[in-house]
């Protein structure tokens, strides 16, 4: 048997050439002879998650760490272990703990912003980049980051300036490139985004996040075409890692979609959402629900304090219902009139909702705990929302709109909250809505939707829980149906005006020509005029869809 030293720097060098399975053999034997050797399971541990298998690397990158507890690299590849095996809340504890033996440690800052982003804590996320960027500011990967956690605040601007400056220092920075395309097509300026990627589009050889950019902002047939072309040449051409395998199949799906090649398509997304690898329990889901609609009763609900607040000069509205189901085109169209400000999906309703059992300090969960909230504590929590709608709106302007789609689970808490507040539910035909879910990429976000059956559970439980608001607790709220708001828009448009108390305007009737930002997935949709080509989408994958038609009808 040779010295450890010697297997050590055997496997070093097999690691060193990309001779992986050499070296995790000599690891694996190593570990059997010399248990008590943090390096040989470190090492073992980076191959592991260089072969994608995060599962072991965990086990190895803990056993490091159980034999060197003050380890930074190990509690930093421990944690990149962790997120390739989505295990995001464990990864960012594994960071924290790698910072406070390293705080200096520019990559673990930089892994520990993308995975709080992926949480959905962009303001954790953005702090760890300002760490780098405050000793390195001109770190192109932090700028890129930044720009993108700006873009999820709808700061533009911001976004703007960090894609530009990343390209003034590196101008072959790609997913730079990219992100200041795909911001331009978010403003509208299609052309401009473009104008941007053509050189490399048309140049041979075209990166996978132009690719990506260009796919989605393609406009004719020919240059869908031209699209496809270039997506399947790069996933022919070389092995992706799982996560850039999903994303062009993902937007290669959608193509095909566009293209009328609708059983590619289906096969295409059905492969990108089976390497999501999304694990929903569907049946915690259901029982929460359950539990939710139980205990929000119109006793418990009559208990409840609310917020005394009067609505000032900025009146929110919220826009609620399943995701793709026309809340995009209702907030466009409401952002088409002067006096209203479209913000977006904004999370703060949500964050509420979850951090009430700290802000009212005991145990009990959310929505029990509600009724331990004072009006004062209350107040405080609404006047918060308000001032930064207030901020977000700037110019005065008196309405805005808050659209992120499931808050429909959190519309008892928004009537407590600001009882004068505007509701608005957008509706479109199940079938309709669950298959342009599942086409959709949600990132960390509607797991349920890389899911058939998932899907159609989940859906039922919207039905549920908005009939409860609705029915049993008689919540007011202005009822949109997708299909016919595309049919009859000038009909549908005035009634939604009408609805928010404002004076008719004929801008809305031409929500397409509205130039504001939209980050949401339908930026490319609301930028055309409303069309009716969406409806009974559902119809052409028929064939595919049994298990989502049967989870519907439960």
């Amino acid at each position: 048997m040779p010295p450890l030293q010697d297997e050590k720097f055997i496997a070093r060098t097999h690691i060193t050439a990309g001779e992986l399975a050499e070296a995790r053999n000599i690891l694996q034997q190593a570990g059997k002879n010399h248990d008590n050797d943090a390096e040989v399971w470190f090492l073992l541990g980076l191959v592991e998650n260089r072969l994608e298998k995060p599962g072991a690397a965990i086990r190895c990158f803990k056993k490091t760490i159980g034999l060197n507890p003050d380890s930074a690299a190990a509690y930093f590849n421990l944690a990149l272990a962790q997120a390739a095996g989505r295990q995001l809340n464990e990864a960012a504890a594994s960071l924290e703990k790698c910072l406070l033996i390293d705080a200096d440690l520019g990559p673990a800052h930089l892994k520990a912003s993308a995975v709080y982003a992926r949480l959905g804590f962009q303001e954790k996320a953005l702090l760890h980049i300002k760490q780098v960027l405050r000793k390195e500011p001109r770190n192109t990967e932090a700028l890129i980051r930044s720009a993108r956690i700006q873009l999820v605040f709808g700061n533009m601007e911001e976004a703007q300036k960090a894609f530009r400056l990343a390209l003034e220092i590196k101008p072959d920075a790609m997913p730079a490139v990219a992100g200041l395309a795909g911001l331009y097509a978010k403003k509208g300026a299609i052309d401009k985004a473009l104008d941007l990627i053509e050189p490399f589009v048309d140049g041979g050889n075209t990166p996978r996040p132009i690719a990506i950019v260009f796919s989605d902002i393609c406009q004719t047939p020919e240059r869908c075409r031209q699209a496809v072309e270039l997506l399947e040449e790069i996933l022919n051409a070389s092995t992706q890692p799982r996560r850039h395998h999903r994303d062009l199949l993902v937007a290669l799906a959608k193509l095909y979609d566009r293209l009328q090649q609708y059983d590619r398509a289906f096969e295409t997304i059905s492969e990108a959402n089976g390497l999501k690898q999304a694990e929903t329990d569907m049946a915690r889901i259901c029982n929460q629900t359950d539990s939710f609609i139980s205990t929000w009763d119109p006793h418990f609900n009559a208990r409840l304090p609310a917020a005394g607040l009067q609505i000032g000069h900025v009146q929110p509205v919220f826009i609620v219902g399943m995701p793709r189901s026309g809340t995009t085109l209702v907030e466009q169209i409401l952002a088409s009139h002067p006096a209203v400000y479209g913000a977006g999906e904004l999370k703060d309703i949500g964050n509420i909702m979850m951090n009430m059992p700290r802000v009212v300090g005991m145990d009990t969960p959310y929505p029990e705990c509600f009724e331990y909230l004072d009006r004062v504590t209350l107040n405080e929590l609404a006047d918060g929302y308000l001032q930064k709608l207030a901020s977000m709106s700037g110019d005065g302007r008196r309405i805005v709109t808050d659209k992120l789609p499931t808050n429909f689970w959190n519309l008892g808490l928004i009537k407590r909250l600001f009882p004068g507040s505007i509701i608005i539910h957008c509706s479109r035909q199940p079938l309709d809505t669950c298959i342009s879910c599942y086409f959709t990429d949600f990132a960390e976000e509607n797991l349920h939707s890389f899911d058939l059956e998932d899907m159609g559970i989940y859906y039922r439980q919207y039905r549920k829980i908005m009939h409860h608001w609705k029915n049993t607790l008689g919540i007011r709220m202005l009822d949109i149906p997708y299909e016919d708001i595309v049919r009859e828009p000038e009909h549908w448009s005035r009634q939604l005006i009408d609805y928010c108390g404002l004076a008719w305007d004929e801008r809305c009737l031409n929500p397409h020509t509205t130039r504001r930002d939209v980050t949401t997935a339908s930026f490319m949709q609301v930028r055309q005029p409303i069309y009716t080509s969406s409806i009974d989408r559902w119809k052409h994958y028929r064939a595919h869809i049994d298990p989502l038609v049967k989870a519907l009808e439960g």
